[in-house]
């Protein structure tokens, strides 16, 4: 058997404290880029590697986060509450193979 650390690099597992793109919550606003909403651009990527075999567990998986976000920023500011199109657009949308409209 293989240990993790004989394996290339980019095979590897990352423990968790070297994600650097992973949402900050309550906000779900991007660890590695201040100020910028989670999923950023390098976390969009990130997760599409991660999921490259699984596009719809991809789309699964941010469906989650979107149900995890609504709850979050609607506890935070009920009013205004967020509005569900931007934060599918932001969430789900990008996940679909061809563009959502």
């Amino acid at each position: 058997m293989t240990s993790p650390n004989e394996l290339p690099i980019s095979e590897r597992p990352m423990p968790f404290r070297l994600r650097p793109h992973s949402p900050r919550r309550p906000l779900w606003h991007c660890s590695g880029c201040p100020g910028q909403p989670w999923p950023c651009g390098v976390a969009r990527l990130l997760l599409r590697a991660e999921f490259s075999n699984a596009p719809v567990g991809l789309a699964l998986y941010m469906s989650a986060q979107l149900m995890e976000a609504l709850t979050d920023l609607h506890r935070l500011s009920p009013s205004p509450a967020p509005e569900p199109k931007i934060l599918f657009q932001r969430f789900v949308a990008w996940t679909a193979r061809e563009p959502l409209h």
